[in-house]
């Protein structure tokens, strides 16, 4: 049985980038699911599906209103984005409130086993449950 608090959300539109990300996060003992549309996460998630999700800022549309929603639907999993570029303006929000960090492509394994053990050890620490 696949522990659910080692399961991430993949949302992408680059074939390759799911291909390294999901090769990362199975290194790390992380399941992985993939979505391809924002929305078809929103359909199919269930609120204790995963640890974290991660979006593709340059292939999925994403806005502040979009997190916001994910980010009250499932307000346990963490959100995590990537993107080429270092800044978006258009997400301010999202990112002030909801995000919690937006990774530089390609993205660092250290960084991402870094933040995805960091929340995996917190909710299993005995003061959180």
């Amino acid at each position: 049985m696949i522990n659910l608090n080692n399961r991430v959300a993949v949302v992408s539109g680059d074939a390759q980038e799911i291909e390294n990300l999901c090769s990362m996060l199975s290194e790390d003992r992380f399941a992985s699911t993939v979505f391809r549309q924002l929305e078809d996460l929103m359909d199919r998630l269930y609120p204790t599906d995963c640890l974290a999700v991660i979006i593709n800022v340059d292939t999925v549309r994403l806005t502040n209103r979009n997190v916001r929603n994910l980010a009250d639907r499932f307000p346990e999993v963490n959100i995590f984005c990537t993107s080429t570029a270092r800044l978006h303006p258009e997400l301010q929000d999202a990112m002030t409130r909801h995000i919690r960090a937006c990774l530089a492509k390609p993205v660092d394994p250290d960084e991402l086993r870094f933040w995805l053990r960091s929340i995996h050890d917190t909710r299993m620490s005995p003061e959180t449950l």
